[in-house]
C-alpha cells in the first residue's frame, strides 16, 4: 500500500510491486558459504522456522539487496547470487529502455492508474492526482527504491535533489532538469542523479503538464 500526499490529501493505492521466488534449500547452500557473517546471521533469523522445510522463499526486494550487498573484493559473492538467481536476473531491465507509462507500470509490476482510481475525489482533483500519482510511480522505479543503495533524502538533509520542473516562455510550457540541495515545497518528485531527470523529461513530462 502506498500513500501519495497530494495537495493535503492522502490517496491509498493498492499496489503488488514484491514477487516471492521459490528455491530449494540445498541450492541455497553455495550462496550461504561465500556470504559474510553479518549476512549469514541474516539469513540465519530471516530463515529460523524454515528448517524443516526443503524449499525457501526469497522477495524479490531482498535478491535486490543481497546483490547491493555483493563484495567487489569477493567476486564470488555476486558470481554464486546470479548463478542461483539467473532466471531473475535475466528478466531485470535496464531502466533507461523503459520510455512509456506501459512499461513503468510493468517493471514495477503494478496496474496502469487511470482517471477511475481517482473518482473518489472532486471531478477538478482527478486530472492532477493522477499525474501525480503516476510520478510518484516514476521516481520509486528510477530510484531503484528497492535496492538498499539509494534511498530518498529528507527535506533536512543538503545532498542535491535532481527534479524536472515547468516554465512558461510564453509559448508554451517548457521542461527543465536541474537539481538543488534542498527539497522545494510540493515538488512532485525528485530523482537520484543528473541523468535520471533528464530521462524522465524527455519522456514523461506530458505527467508534469497534467499538474498544471
Amino acid at each position: 500500500m502506498v500513500i501519495v500526499l497530494i495537495y493535503g490529501i492522502n490517496i491509498l493505492i493498492n499496489n503488488k510491486t514484491n514477487y516471492m521466488i521459490t528455491i530449494s534449500k540445498k541450492s541455497f547452500a553455495p550462496l550461504y558459504n561465500v556470504s559474510c557473517k553479518t549476512w549469514k546471521d541474516t539469513f540465519n533469523e530471516k530463515f529460523k522456522y524454515n528448517q524443516f522445510d526443503e524449499t525457501l522463499d526469497f522477495e524479490e526486494s531482498f535478491i535486490d539487496e543481497m546483490e547491493a550487498a555483493c563484495d567487489p573484493a569477493k567476486p564470488e559473492q555476486l558470481k554464486t547470487l546470479k548463478e542461483l538467481f539467473k532466471g531473475y536476473f535475466k528478466d531485470k531491465t535496464n531502466l533507461f529502455d523503459i520510455t512509456t507509462y506501459k512499461e513503468v507500470c510493468k517493471a514495477l509490476k503494478e496496474s496502469e492508474l487511470t482517471e477511475k482510481d481517482f473518482k473518489h475525489l472532486p471531478e477538478y482533483m482527478r486530472t492532477k492526482s493522477l499525474n501525480q500519482a503516476r510520478i510518484s510511480q516514476l521516481e520509486r522505479l528510477f530510484n531503484d527504491c528497492k535496492k538498499a543503495n539509494w534511498k530518498k533524502h529528507s527535506d533536512s538533509d543538503y545532498d542535491y535533489k535532481h527534479y524536472v520542473y515547468l516554465i512558461d516562455n510564453g509559448f508554451g510550457l517548457v521542461g527543465y532538469a536541474s537539481y538543488f540541495s534542498r527539497s522545494f515545497y510540493g515538488h512532485p518528485g525528485y530523482f537520484k542523479d543528473n541523468k535520471t531527470a533528464n530521462h524522465i523529461l524527455k519522456y514523461f513530462i506530458e505527467f508534469y503538464k497534467g499538474l498544471v
